[in-house]
C-alpha cells in the first residue's frame, strides 16, 4: 500500500555477517531503551511529583498535567527522548510502514511534550478559571503558562495539545499491528514453514492449504505435516510475539476508549482515586513500552527469556496448545 514495505531488513543474512551483528545489537539496544522508557515514564511522574511534595497527594488528572508539576522536566525529557528515538528509528528505510508510522509519531510526541494541556484550576488555587485566550494574564500563576500558551492562547494550546496525544495513540496501536504482521510473515518461524519464500499472505495461503485457521495458528501452533519433509513436517512457528504485539495494540485501544468512557479507579498506595485519564494513559504507554520490549526480546537476560519460556509452556499445558518453539 502506498509503495511501503513492511519487511526492513533480512536479519538471518545479515547475521552471518560479523561486523552487521554489531549494527543489529545497536539497533536491538534502541529498541530496548523505547520499550524501557515507556515502560518507566508513567510511575516516574509520580514519583518524582512526590518526591518534592511535602505530603502526598493523588495521582494528578493525567500525564499531561504533570507539564504544570514539579515532574515537569521528567516529562519533557521522556517525551521529548520517545520522539527522538521514533524519528531516528528507521532513518534508512523511509519506505517502510516502520519509518512513516514511527516519523509521524515522533513529530507528534514532541508537539505533545511543547504544547502543554491547560492547568488546573485547583492547581491554581482560583474558583471560576477556564482555559481561554486571556486566561494566562488573568491567572497567572504559579503554575505559570508557557511561551506558546501566552502568545496562542491557553485553550488553543490545550486543543492542539489533545489533538496531537489523541493522534500519537493511535500510531502506537497501528505500530504493534505493523510489528504482528512483520513477525507473522518474515519472522524466523516462516522459514519452517515456507522455506525461502516470505509474506503475510503466503503463510496465510499455506494455512489455508493445510486448513489451519489464522487464531488456531497463532494459538496452538502448526500441527504436523506427514507429507513434508524436515523441519516442515513437525514445525512449530513462534507465536507469543505476534500474540504480545496485537494484545499490545489492543491494550492501547482500549486504554483510550477508558481515558474518554471509563471511571476512576482505587489504589492501596494512592491518596483518593487515580483519574480515568491517567488510567487510560498509563495503560497505552506502557503498552506501547512492552511492545518494543518484545522487539528487542533478543537482549533480554537468559533467566527473563527462562521465566517466560516456563510460564509460555504452563499456559500451553493449561490451554492444549502445542510447546511454542524457542524464540
Amino acid at each position: 500500500m502506498f509503495g511501503l514495505q513492511l519487511t526492513t531488513f533480512d536479519r538471518d543474512a545479515a547475521g552471518d555477517n560479523p561486523a552487521a551483528r554489531a549494527f543489529i545489537r545497536s539497533y536491538l539496544v534502541m529498541r530496548l531503551a523505547i520499550g524501557l522508557l515507556g515502560v518507566v515514564l508513567p510511575v516516574l511522574l509520580v514519583v518524582v511529583d512526590w518526591w518534592f511534595l511535602d505530603t502526598h497527594r493523588p495521582v494528578r488528572g493525567s500525564m499531561s498535567a504533570y507539564y504544570h508539576s514539579s515532574a515537569r522536566d521528567v516529562f519533557v525529557g521522556g517525551l521529548v527522548a520517545t520522539g527522538l528515538f521514533l524519528l531516528t528509528y528507521m532513518s534508512a528505510k523511509k519506505r517502510t510502514y516502520d519509518y512513516v508510522l514511527s516519523t509521524a509519531g515522533g513529530v507528534l510526541v514532541i508537539i505533545v511534550a511543547l504544547l502543554p494541556t491547560a492547568r488546573d484550576g485547583r492547581e491554581l488555587g482560583m474558583g471560576g478559571f477556564e482555559p481561554s485566550g486571556d486566561s494566562c494574564d488573568r491567572f497567572a500563576g504559579p503554575p505559570a503558562c508557557n511561551g506558546f500558551q501566552k502568545v496562542w492562547g491557553e485553550d488553543v494550546v490545550r486543543d492542539i495539545h489533545q489533538l496531537t496525544a489523541s493522534t500519537f495513540v493511535v500510531l502506537l496501536a497501528l505500530l504493534c499491528v505493523v510489528f504482528a504482521l512483520r513477525e507473522l510473515g518474515y519472522g524466523p518461524g516462516v522459514k519452517a514453514l515456507l522455506g525461502e519464500e516470505r509474506g503475510v499472505r503466503a503463510v496465510l495461503a499455506a494455512l489455508k492449504a493445510r486448513k489451519v485457521g489464522l487464531l488456531t495458528y497463532l494459538w496452538k501452533g502448526l500441527p504436523a505435516d506427514p507429507q513434508a519433509d524436515g523441519d516442515a513436517a513437525t514445525a512449530r512457528p513462534p507465536r507469543r510475539r505476534v500474540l504480545g504485539y496485537l494484545l499490545a495494540a489492543k491494550i492501547i485501544v482500549l486504554s483510550a476508549l477508558w481515558a474518554v468512557f471509563g471511571v476512576a479507579i482505587s489504589v492501596p498506595t494512592v491518596d483518593g482515586q487515580v483519574g480515568s485519564t491517567y488510567v487510560g494513559e498509563f495503560g497505552a504507554f506502557v503498552s506501547f513500552g512492552v511492545a518494543w520490549l518484545i522487539a528487542a526480546w533478543d537482549l533480554m537476560p537468559g533467566p527473563v527469556k527462562l521465566l517466560s519460556d516456563r510460564v509460555a509452556g504452563a499456559v500451553d499445558s493449561i490451554s492444549g496448545a502445542e510447546p511454542a518453539a524457542a524464540e
